[in-house]
């Protein structure tokens, strides 16, 4: 059977006609079906789609089956201000392909296929709606148009009634259809409830770890995760105490020509809080050294740099900002530097020098467009390794974020910002960041 005009292709030999409920009956079948997509795996651990698909289906069953504007999805589901600009600020554009892949991997399951179908086609975010084939697998009838053609072929398509509508032929035993009437009554009540919740998450405020991540997790692209390295010459693989009788001290020279690099604990945590957070957002990330990170690289993708003094890239983009790094070699001093009071030294470290045990330490916070690569970069950078720790953990802990954005300049969700950072170390533990000073631009 060839596909009908309109139609969706899920099955070479199922053909489906675009369909526009018209009926409370089948509007409340489409809410069902929405339900049951929403509660999905691909769906499930993604609020963004769950916001955007509910908004979009509800709109188009309650109000004349219009077009919904991308402004008007950034402002109501996304809580975009109101002359906000879609340019700079894809989310409506970047959620819309995530829940077209997910509605893609939804239908993909063959146990799905029988279902009513959900679109959003590229270019609208006006949903299309297919009903449901009703399938003859048995020879039963399942309509009332099979029940008074029996003789059908096996297979074929029958009427497009909601999904679970049936009617019960004359003669029929009644309690299998009151039983069913009463399963439908408990469908309904939970799909009401279903409906209700996910246009609680759609109408729900962003959190101010949403609005932090935002301008970086709605840029096009795969988030460039560049981490500090440090050089050196050679390296102890020498395991602690030998606790085995494999364990044995393994020194690698690198002679004059070459330098290994190294990976530090802190940076390591705070690569895999931020990795795990994109997770969760579903947004794709790929993680690289700073010695393999290119200016073409940081020009074609959004990033997140980890590390100061140990990744050049994150000194190259300070130096444009107005907090930036500075450091006295023969003393062994880096700080963070205000170009607005030059004479200030903060959060003075020494490097290679012993940690107190009581102590601060320092970092800065930056969520801005590089002025080189016009891209949206995060960097977490520490005067130390503990101030980068410190750093990731501002960022990736909803509680400080929360507090940050109750208390943050009006606007800075959208604003290039800067953040400087101290963080209390109590023989080595890491206290809660509180923030110094914040810049936004």
């Amino acid at each position: 059977m060839s596909q009908n005009e309109g139609s969706s292709s899920y099955e070479s030999n199922i053909s489906l006609q675009k369909w526009i409920p018209a009926t409370e009956t089948e509007r409340y079948a489409v809410r069902q079906q929405l339900a049951r997509v929403l509660e999905s795996g691909p769906f499930s651990t993604s609020k963004r789609c769950i916001a955007l698909l509910t908004y979009v289906v509800e709109r188009a069953l309650e109000s004349n089956y219009e077009a919904p504007k991308e402004r008007t999805l950034g402002i109501e589901v996304f809580r975009r201000p109101s002359q906000y600009d879609t340019n700079a600020d894809p989310v409506v554009r970047v959620a819309a392909g995530e829940v077209r892949k997910k509605l893609a991997q939804y239908y993909y399951d063959p146990n799905h296929k029988n279902e009513i179908h959900i679109e959003l086609p590229p270019g609208t975010y006006l949903p299309e709606f297919y009903p449901a084939p009703e399938i003859v697998a048995t020879g039963k009838p399942q309509t009332e148009e099979a029940a008074q053609n029996p003789d059908h072929t096996q297979g074929t398509i029958r009427s497009s009634k909601p999904l679970g509508i049936l009617s019960v032929a004359r003669g029929q035993n009644r309690w299998p259809a009151i039983i069913s009437i009463f399963a439908l009554l408990l469908a309904f009540f939970a799909g009401v409830v279903a409906t209700r919740l996910h246009a609680t998450v759609a109408s729900a405020p962003p959190t101010g770890m949403e609005e932090f991540w935002r301008p970086l997790i709605s840029a096009p692209g795969t988030v460039w995760m560049c981490v500090g390295e440090s050089y050196v010459a050679r390296i102890e693989l020498d395991p602690n105490g030998a606790r085995n009788r494999f364990a044995a001290s393994y020194p690698l020279s690198s002679g004059e020509q070459h330098a290994y690099p190294a990976l530090n604990m802190a940076d390591s945590i705070v690569l895999a809080n931020v990795a795990a957070l994109l997770k969760t957002q579903d947004k794709n990330y790929s993680v690289h050294g700073e010695s393999e990170t290119t200016f073409s690289d940081l020009a074609s993708s959004p990033a997140v740099l980890i590390g100061s003094f140990n990744n050049d890239w994150s000194i190259r983009l300070s130096d444009q900002l107005r907090f930036h790094f500075e450091m006295d070699r023969a003393s062994g001093q880096q700080w963070i530097v205000d170009r607005e009071r030059p004479d200030q030294k903060i959060g003075v470290h020494i490097f290679n020098l012993a940690v107190p045990d009581t102590s601060d330490a320092y970092a800065i916070i930056s969520r801005v467009r590089d002025p080189s690569t016009r891209q949206m970069v995060v960097a977490l950078s520490g005067v130390s390794a503990d101030g980068t720790r410190a750093a990731g953990a501002f960022v990736s802990e909803p509680t400080y974020l929360a507090d940050f954005a109750k208390r943050a300049p009006r606007n800075w969700q959208n604003a290039n910002l800067q953040i400087v950072i101290a963080a209390p170390i109590v023989d080595g533990s890491l206290g809660p960041p509180r923030v110094v000073s914040t810049y936004l631009w």
